[in-house]
């Protein structure tokens, strides 16, 4: 009978997906703060690309996790078992941005929309900064999704019959 480690294959993806997601957030954040003066919109809008990008990169490496790690093998319960890390994942980054939005060091692991929630709330409810905001919103919904189809992807890929002989092989 093949034991099933589902709770130890969630658990290591989570764990994978957020280091990847504050160690790309740190090297884009450092990379950003050496290259560039300011934020404006347009670097926001970088700074913002770079955070949905990683996420979505992390997602993937830690639904890779899951499907390494876990011992099921039907492809769809390995694809929901990353859907539900990549949920958790998830739910642990947005709390994180919450408290981060207050300010203090947390702020600069919640990518470039803590500064500019900050900049919202200073500049009494500006044009620019609410538009800004708004298209923020509505790509990070899309990054989120793009994320989690991602997550899924990537477990069932590790999970591929072909993979696995061609590990196994070596």
């Amino acid at each position: 009978m093949n034991s099933n480690n589902t709770g130890l294959a969630i658990v290591s993806g989570v764990a994978f997906m957020l280091i990847f997601q504050v160690i790309l957030a740190l090297l884009g954040l450092g990379v950003g703060i050496l290259a560039v003066g300011p934020v404006t919109a347009t670097t926001f809008f970088a700074g913002f690309s770079w955070w949905a990008v990683s996420g979505i990169v992390a997602a993937g490496v830690g639904g890779y996790v899951v499907g390494i790690v876990s011992t099921e093998t039907d492809v769809a319960r390995t694809g929901f078992f990353a859907l539900v890390t990549w949920a958790i994942a998830s739910v642990l980054a947005l709390t994180i941005a919450g408290m981060a939005a207050n300010g203090g060091p947390l702020s600069y692991l919640a990518g470039p929309s803590a500064d500019l929630w900050t900049q919202l709330k200073g500049a009494a409810g500006s044009d620019v900064a609410r538009k800004t905001f708004g298209t923020a919103a509505l790509c990070s919904a899309a990054a989120l999704v793009l994320a989690g189809a991602t997550a899924a992807f990537m477990a069932i890929e590790a999970r591929n019959p072909l993979h696995t002989k061609r590990r196994r092989a070596r």
